[in-house]
């Protein structure tokens, strides 16, 4: 499954080369907030930064504090980058740029990763189903006609990720909290849940965004958690990607 976002099912899973290149760029847009570290030889680096710009092929880092030592310390090694875009958090490996020497003092360039691994932090993994599964969102409010229709991706207890076309995307955005209606398949009870927005990003299919919503921990989450963890477990296959 080439073309979709996720490569792997549970504790993080790697995106593929087009939703790296969209996360990069609005990393960049937002000055997104990274921490660039190296640990070799029981030396280790921690260094704090912001995503200013690029340059080519690499990103252009603001350090936080100039450290001389440090900086020389990271020309050697292969760096760890953890950055966090639209409340969601990622990870890459990736070098020091060639000709890093001649940058400004407190300024490094890194070279682009062709791709990113986006870290899930929920408590529970999340696990794709043996059929695709239709979800509808819509508008909490009940004055509000907007909803829409997506494909569900993966489900966990504690939320879901969905694929919906951008034509329907409507006033989607960090934040912003929906009405979750899914069932898992013909035999499966229906859940209607609250689910805030927690990343938005560009899908691996033309024209369609990769919505994850995280379940609001409200009464009704607490009322439907027995029959979603039953539903869940007759409806999903072994958690192997396919």
């Amino acid at each position: 499954m080439s073309g979709t976002l996720l490569s792997q099912i549970g504790g993080t899973c790697r995106l593929n080369a087009r939703t790296t290149d969209a996360i990069l760029a609005r990393a960049m847009m937002e000055c997104a907030r990274v921490n660039i570290s190296a640990d070799r030889d029981g030396v280790e680096v921690d260094q704090p930064g912001t995503i200013i710009g690029e340059r080519g092929p690499d990103l252009t880092i603001e350090l936080d504090a100039f450290d001389p030592a440090a900086r020389a310390a990271l020309g050697t090694y292969s760096l760890r980058v953890n950055l966090e875009v639209n409340g969601a958090s990622y990870m890459f490996e990736t070098e020091l740029a060639a000709g890093f020497a001649g940058a400004e003092p407190g300024v490094i360039h890194l070279r682009k990763p062709v791709t990113i691994t986006l870290l899930d932090r929920r408590r529970s993994p999340r696990r794709r189903l043996r059929e695709p599964a239709e979800v509808l969102l819509r508008a909490t409010d009940v004055n509000h006609a907007w909803q829409c229709k997506a494909m569900m991706l993966n489900l966990s207890l504690d939320g879901v990720a969905c694929r919906i076309s951008k034509a329907s995307a409507g006033p989607l955005h960090t934040g912003r909290t929906v009405r979750v209606m899914l069932r898992l398949d013909a035999s499966s009870p229906a859940f209607e849940l609250n689910g805030e927005v927690i990343n938005v990003t560009q899908g691996g299919t033309p024209n369609h965004l990769v919505v994850g919503l995280e379940f609001v921990a409200d009464e009704q989450l607490e009322t439907s958690r027995t029959r979603l963890r039953e539903a869940l477990e007759t409806a999903v296959g072994n958690g192997e990607s396919r």
